[in-house]
């Protein structure tokens, strides 16, 4: 039976900074999402390769208070079907992966720093789309960033992934940018306190965050907002969301029992 993609709301990010952070929107087009809470300092290729060849898209790989979450979406038939994923997990910073990745006119998905590794995910590019149009970035100062941003934003170039990791031994951000059509319409602020005041004032102008991310030395967060279609619904918890998230159909969960 072939029903109308409905719309539902659909987990989109689990961050941990000095809070978890659980974001969903109003996604059309997937029939599912899956969830898994990995209690073990190896990454779950074997799970997570499983889910790729199933058709599935990774949305998120995240690590926090001692486990891997991934996060991933499927899509109904009669969406455009997902550029086939590849992962890796690598103790360096996967530079000539992600630079290898564009000359394949294949575009960076997921960029983050779990447990002390790079883990990153590329996606190859629509036939149609000819150019990836990303770029990267590395700063240490959180001014630099914003300066980059805005020189960013005057070319619509949107902030695509914001991360802080160690890059050759020292901790930084690196940025990766995407170039669009128009204006990303994208707003910044960076906030040692959760800034729940800022981020519902953007929410009100219909800004919601699209990147959101927590700098582990000097404890701040940095967040990105900018138009998500599907709006967005925003939980924060102390300790990982499980109970929230059990509205997600499939929740898997590995390694050791409580």
């Amino acid at each position: 039976s072939t029903k109308m993609s409905e719309t539902k709301l659909r987990a989109t990010h689990f961050v941990k900074g000095d809070r978890w952070v659980y974001l969903r929107s109003n996604i059309k087009g997937i029939t599912s999402h899956s969830l898994l809470r990995h209690e073990d300092k190896e990454f779950p290729y074997d799970r997570v390769n499983t889910w790729l060849t199933e058709d599935k898209r990774i949305v998120q790989i995240t690590y926090g208070d001692g486990y891997w979450v991934v996060l991933v979406h499927r899509y109904d038939f009669d969406m455009p079907r997902v550029g086939k994923q590849t992962v890796s997990v690598t103790n360096d910073f996967p530079e000539s992966k992600i630079q290898e990745a564009w000359k394949n006119n294949a575009r960076v998905n997921i960029l983050s720093w779990c447990n002390n590794q790079w883990v990153l995910v590329t996606e190859e590019n629509p036939e149609d789309q000819v150019v990836v149009g990303q770029s990267l970035v590395t700063f240490q100062e959180i001014e630099d960033g914003k300066a980059e941003i805005a020189a960013w934003w005057k070319k619509n170039k949107a902030v695509h992934t914001l991360v802080a990791g160690e890059v050759n031994g020292t901790y930084t951000w690196v940025m990766i940018g995407q170039q669009l059509e128009q204006s990303p319409g994208q707003g910044f602020f960076a906030d040692s306190d959760w800034p729940i005041e800022k981020i519902g004032q953007h929410y009100k102008n219909k800004k919601y965050i699209v990147v959101c991310a927590w700098h582990e030395k000097e404890e701040y967060w940095v967040i990105i907002t900018g138009p998500v279609s599907g709006g967005q619904g925003l939980t924060t918890t102390e300790e990982f969301p499980w109970e929230k998230a059990s509205e997600l159909e499939n929740l898997y969960q590995y390694g050791k029992r409580d």
